[in-house]
């Protein structure tokens, strides 16, 4: 019996433990659960309908690697399984195309007119109704942000699964993941965490940023680029303001869709009345008159009641608008009434793929931003006063870098390839050579390299490389090495200089400086706010324009001249 009872609870317990897929299937739109969609193993006889909360399980078997998801009215999409991945999947099902008011593209004009137009009317009320949903009529507002920035390598291909274990690059596979968005397989390589406060008064008509905390992870642990890297791809994916005129994105102005003058510079269609998210709204799609315009399509879901407010937005930009390396951009927002009446943006998600150029690899930024906590209440001075300019980060923003930190405040989870971004950027550092590729990129690109294996360990710099060798008129040939200590010797004291040779003249040139910073930094001095007391000895040659140049004087590149210089 005992026997018995023992075979009945392994067989069990293996039954229980079988591997599943599971998932939920969702509109891309309105964001609820489809029922009756099939969820199948092509050419398997094996598969599963949504239930009426969109949810499906299937077994799972490690040869079946392609989901197809299908139903009628959506575009059906091919879904790659990943061993070794959790298998719980949320799949959004994007509409099929329909027709814009009987409007079909073709190659000639389609007569539109904006006279007697319900889609026109009823846009002309949302553009006079805006006004009650901006918050600088308020004195005073607050509110954070927490944003997740992810850029990937994209359209990875199933090749990759096919690298044998032994090969080098054989982890890359478990790395690798489904973009739920786009339905192809993406390689996650940097993901960037911010949380903002913003403040605003009405009376100075001041509105700051303070930047409370940061992480990285991922490839800007390898190079050390400091802030340019997110800096440079926040300038380019910036946030996108229905209420403004004009969106800056991608170093472009964008026309609003609800602009002042948004009438003459679209094509606004009734689609739909549905419901999203237990509100009933209207749909209105729209393009822009001329689709070479800078100007967005897409769709506008409008409350179906007399405050004409958005509820959500939809933004893409036609495929003959003239932005050369995006290939495809999707932004979605949606805005949530404050029981003050005002409908702010509490999400904001923007995704774009993009090629620079036809040989190098396809790549991808994720952008999900969460706005919560508004306040109206008085803010003191003091605050305005802390925060220096209009964008201020703490100095200790950078050492909140554990997840116990973090999860008081992610309001989007992490995906599995970004949770395990450490132990893949590990697995990087240790293919064969890759040492060597690093310094020969660091030389380039960061211009310094590490003295450690590690950027969270190192202590000393070597660099700037370029002006190893260099050439001046007084000098000819001139050798230097140049070396600085990071935050990781000591975060209030620091030192930097240098060592310089010039062949014509036999003579030797030096600098060496002492900095104590008042500021406990996080890698290096030249980190805001500064507030540093230094000490310098000098010894070297100048010309008349070195300190007109915005380089390094001993820049090789500052060698290269068109005339003599005497």
């Amino acid at each position: 019996m005992l026997r018995f009872l023992s075979f009945i609870f392994v067989f069990a317990f293996s039954l229980l433990s079988r591997a599943q897929v599971t998932g939920v299937v969702i509109d891309s739109r309105s964001r609820q659960p489809l029922d009756f969609v099939n969820v199948f193993y092509e050419g398997k006889n094996v598969g599963d309908q949504t239930d009426e909360t969109g949810h499906f399980v299937l077994k799972e078997d490690s040869a079946w690697n392609e989901l197809t998801v299908s139903t009628m009215g959506y575009i059906t999409q091919k879904i790659r399984l990943i061993n070794g991945k959790k298998k719980n999947l949320k799949i959004k099902l994007v509409p099929e195309p329909r027709q814009l008011q009987g409007v079909t593209i073709t190659a000639k004009r389609t007569k539109y007119s904006r006279k007697n137009n319900p889609a026109v009317e009823l846009m002309r009320k949302v553009i006079e109704h805006k006004k009650i949903n901006d918050l600088h009529s308020k004195d005073f507002f607050t509110f954070t942000t927490y944003e997740k920035m992810t850029a990937s390598i994209n359209e990875v291909t199933d090749k990759i699964f096919d690298i044998d274990e032994g090969k080098q690059l054989a982890f890359l596979k478990d790395h690798v993941e489904y973009c739920a968005q786009t339905g192809k397989l993406i390689l996650p390589l940097t993901v960037d965490e911010t949380l903002t406060n913003t403040y605003y008064r009405k009376e100075t008509k001041t509105e700051k940023k303070l930047i409370t905390a940061k992480n990285s992870r991922g490839v800007n642990d390898l190079i050390n680029t400091g802030d340019i890297l997110t800096t440079a791809l926040k300038d380019i994916f910036t946030d996108v303001n229905i209420y403004d005129e004009e969106c800056r994105l991608l170093q472009l102005r964008f026309k609003s869709p609800i602009a002042n003058s948004a009438i003459s510079f679209y094509r606004y269609y009734i689609q739909d009345t549905l419901a999203y998210e237990k509100d009933s709204v209207i749909d209105i799609g729209f393009v822009p008159n001329n689709m070479q315009d800078l100007g967005f399509s897409g769709h506008l879901y409008v409350m179906k009641d007399s405050s004409y407010q958005v509820r959500h937005v939809e933004l893409n930009i036609p495929k003959r608008s003239d932005v050369n390396f995006v290939t495809n951009m999707i932004i979605t927002q949606d805005l949530e009434e404050l029981p003050t009446g005002e409908r702010v943006v509490t999400v904001n998600d923007m995704l774009i793929e993009m090629q620079l150029t036809s040989w190098l690899s396809k790549a991808m930024v994720q952008r999900s931003i969460r706005n919560f906590d508004f306040a109206f209440a008085p803010i003191p001075k003091q605050v305005f006063k802390h925060v220096k300019g209009t964008l201020y980060t703490e100095p200790d923003a950078t050492m909140h870098t554990d997840d116990a930190y973090w999860n008081q405040y992610r309001k989007v989870e992490l995906t599995q390839s970004e949770g395990e971004m450490g132990s893949f950027i590990q697995k990087i550092t240790k293919i064969k050579g890759f040492k060597y590729i690093m310094i020969g990129m660091k030389a380039l690109i960061e211009n310094f390299v590490e003295t450690s294996d590690s950027i969270q360990t190192n202590k000393f710099d070597f660099g700037p490389i370029n002006t190893i060798i260099s050439h001046n008129h007084y000098d000819k040939l001139r050798f230097r090495i140049s070396g600085l200590t990071t935050a990781h010797l000591n975060p209030h004291l620091f030192w930097s200089g240098y060592l310089a040779y010039g062949t014509a003249n036999k003579r030797f040139y030096g600098k060496s400086e002492i900095t104590y910073s008042f500021n406990k930094k996080s890698y290096l001095t030249r980190e805001f706010p500064k507030n540093n007391l230094s000490i310098t000895y000098y010894n070297d040659v100048q010309s008349p324009f070195d300190k007109f140049v915005p380089t390094d004087k001993d820049n090789m590149f500052t060698s290269l001249k068109t005339s003599k210089v005497d």
